[in-house]
């Protein structure tokens, strides 16, 4: 299974000082590479401005290690904007063209109105667990 990691599940996992059980859950599973996560990669750009150097040293090559970059480009952006809410709607953008399962995000209304599968990370836990999905 493929998964888009939405930047509200990275910003949880690097700055809020908790990462939920599910997230963790779901990391590992990428660890184990049950998972193929993935990340917008202008993300990673973003975080030069958040950490300092030395967590990003630090940080960048766990990240790397776990989730794998896709990239961005402005005809996505462009068709985001289209969307009330342009950061679900790049989401959904960058899961149809990158031809993945879903996308993982913090908040379900986020999404609401999306045409791509959205859980939230206890909903994709247990989808997983349950068998429902490879």
């Amino acid at each position: 299974m493929k998964v888009l990691f939405a930047d509200t599940v990275l910003d949880e996992i690097l700055f809020s000082g908790v990462c939920s059980g599910d997230v963790r859950w779901l990391l590992n599973r990428c660890q184990e590479q049950k998972i193929e996560g993935c990340f917008c990669g202008s993300y990673a750009e973003g975080l030069v401005r958040k950490l300092s150097r030395e967590d990003l040293e630090r940080v960048l090559p766990i990240l790397s290690k776990l989730l794998r970059p896709i990239h961005v480009n402005l005809r996505d952006l462009r068709e985001a904007l289209r969307r009330q809410d342009v950061e679900a709607g790049l989401i959904e953008v960058l899961v149809r063209r990158h031809r993945l399962d879903c996308g993982l995000v913090m908040k379900k209304n986020a999404g609401r109105d999306s045409t791509i599968e959205l859980y939230v990370p206890s909903e994709l836990r247990r989808k997983l667990e349950n068998g429902k999905t490879s």
